[in-house]
C-alpha cells in the first residue's frame, strides 16, 4: 500500500511539471506573436553566425544589412518608433522622459540650447482609427504663424495616432540650413514615429508680403521644403493674395520637419554693347565702335570699325591725294598757270553772276551740314531703367518687333513685368 502511495504521488509531481513545461510554451508562443516576421522566435538558434527567418530572426552579429549596428542579442532588429528605447536611441516615441514631450522622428532629443518643438505653438491631435485614404483636417489655433490647416490622411489603416504639430519653431542645430531665405520652420509628427512615414499631408500657409519687401524677395520663389535626411523642395503652389499676405499650397507624402523659403531676385545681367547693330549703346564711342558712333572729322570713314582718313573731291578743301589732275575743283586754284585751270577760269568768267550765287550757297549748305556732325545715338543716362527705355525706344524707331525687344531683354535678365510696363511707356513716347 505505501508503494501504491509513492507512485501517486510522483505521479502528480510528474503531471504538475508537465503543466508547468505547457504554460511555459504557450507564453513564450503569446510573447513572439508580435514578432514582425510572423514566425516564433528560438533563441537556441541565434548566435549561429546564419539568419533563419523561421526561427523570428532578422540578423546575426556576423550579418546585420538588415538593420546595420541595430542588431539586438535576440537576432532582431531594433527599430526607431516601436516606443521601446533600444541602442543608441535617446527617447522613443512614448518612452520620452530624457525630453518629454520633444522626441524627434529618428528618436533623438534634441540639444537642450536647440528645442525645435515649443509648447506654446502645439497642437496635438489624438485619433482612435485612421482608416486608408480617409481625409482628417487640423486647423491651425494660432492666426499670427505661417501654417493655417493640414489635411491629412494616412496610406495605410492605422490605430491610436498621437499627431503633434508644432507650428512655429525655431531651426533645430541638429540640421543644415535649408537654400534661400528662412521665414519659419514647422513641424509634424506622431508619437510612434513610424507612423509618420504613413501619413500624407496637404498643407496650407501664408507669408506676409512685407517680409518680401524687407529682405528683397521675389515672391514667386516661395517654396515649402521638408527635411527627410536632407533638404527636398516640395511642389508649392500660390492659391490667391490680398492685401497683406500671400496663401499656398503644399503636399507632402510624410510627416516631418518644414521650412518655408523664398530667394532673391537675380541679378539682372548687363546690356552688352553689339558694335554693328545700328545702335549707339553705353560704351560705344568712335574710337571703340565708328560703325554705329561715326567718325568726328567730317573727313574720316569708318572703315573696319576704324575710322580713317578719306579724301573728298568737292568739298572745297585740298586734302591728302588729292591734286589739280584728280580734283581740279579743290586743288586746281593752287597752280594758277596750268593750261586747264586757264581753260576753267575762263569758262567761269563767262558764267552768269546767278549761277556763282547758287554755286557759293550750294558751298555754304555743304559746309553747314559738315558742322552738324552726327551725334551719338543714345545719350548718356543716369540709370540702368533710363537706359532700358532708351533701348526700346531706339529699337521701335528703328522698326524691330515688340516681341523681339522683350525677348531680348528677358534674355538679359530684365524681369518680363518691368519689361512690359517699360516696352508700353517708351510706344506712347515713340507715338
Amino acid at each position: 500500500m505505501a508503494t501504491k502511495n509513492k507512485d501517486m504521488h510522483i505521479l502528480k509531481i510528474a503531471a504538475l511539471i508537465i503543466t508547468i513545461f505547457l504554460w511555459v510554451i504557450l507564453f513564450g508562443m503569446s510573447k513572439t506573436a508580435h514578432i514582425p516576421t510572423g514566425k516564433y522566435l528560438d533563441l537556441s538558434h541565434c548566435g549561429n553566425g546564419i539568419i533563419e527567418p523561421e526561427y523570428g530572426e532578422q540578423c546575426e552579429y556576423n550579418n546585420d544589412s538588415a538593420c546595420p549596428g541595430k542588431c539586438k542579442f535576440d537576432c532582431t532588429c531594433s527599430y526607431c518608433g516601436n516606443n521601446v528605447l533600444e541602442f543608441r536611441e535617446d527617447c522613443d516615441g512614448a518612452w520620452d522622459m530624457a525630453c518629454p514631450d520633444n522626441c524627434q522622428s529618428n528618436c533623438k532629443c534634441p540639444p537642450p540650447e536647440s528645442r525645435m518643438l515649443t509648447s506654446k505653438f502645439r497642437q496635438i491631435a489624438f485619433y482612435d482609427a485612421m482608416p486608408q485614404g480617409e481625409n482628417f483636417t487640423i486647423a491651425s489655433q494660432f492666426s499670427n504663424i505661417a501654417l493655417q490647416s493640414m489635411i491629412v490622411h494616412s496610406k495605410t489603416p492605422l490605430t491610436d495616432v498621437d499627431m503633434f504639430i508644432d507650428s512655429n519653431i525655431t531651426k533645430p542645430i541638429v540640421v543644415p540650413q535649408p537654400a534661400g531665405f528662412v521665414y519659419q520652420y514647422f513641424n509634424a509628427s506622431t508619437r510612434n514615429a513610424s507612423q509618420s512615414s504613413y501619413i500624407a499631408a496637404k498643407i496650407y500657409f501664408k507669408v506676409p508680403k512685407d517680409w518680401y519687401v524687407k529682405n528683397g524677395l521675389n515672391r514667386t520663389t516661395t517654396q515649402l521644403n521638408i527635411y527627410h535626411g536632407s533638404w527636398i523642395a516640395l511642389k508649392t503652389s500660390l492659391n490667391s493674395e490680398d492685401g497683406a499676405y500671400s496663401y499656398y499650397t503644399a503636399t507632402s507624402q510624410v510627416l516631418s520637419l518644414f521650412a518655408i523659403t523664398a530667394n532673391k531676385y537675380p541679378v539682372p545681367k548687363p546690356i552688352v554693347p553689339v558694335c554693328g547693330n545700328g545702335i549707339v549703346e553705353t560704351g560705344e564711342t568712335p574710337e571703340t565702335c565708328c560703325a554705329d558712333a561715326s567718325c568726328i572729322n567730317a573727313n574720316e570713314s569708318c572703315v573696319n570699325n576704324l575710322c580713317t582718313f578719306v579724301a573728298r573731291c568737292g568739298n572745297g578743301v585740298c586734302e591728302q591725294t588729292e591734286t589739280a589732275q584728280n580734283c581740279p575743283v579743290d586743288c586746281g586754284a593752287l597752280v594758277l598757270f596750268f593750261p586747264q585751270f586757264l581753260a576753267i577760269f575762263v569758262t567761269l568768267l563767262l558764267v552768269s553772276a546767278l549761277t556763282i550765287s547758287g554755286h557759293l550757297r550750294q558751298m555754304q549748305i555743304r559746309k553747314a551740314r559738315k558742322k552738324h556732325k552726327k551725334e551719338p545715338v543714345m545719350p548718356a543716362l543716369s540709370s540702368e531703367e533710363e537706359q532700358v527705355e532708351e533701348y526700346i525706344k531706339k529699337h521701335i524707331k528703328k522698326g524691330t518687333s515688340e516681341r523681339e525687344i522683350r525677348k531680348q531683354l528677358i534674355e538679359s535678365g530684365w524681369e518680363r513685368d518691368f519689361v512690359d510696363v517699360k516696352i508700353q511707356e517708351s510706344r506712347s513716347k515713340v507715338e
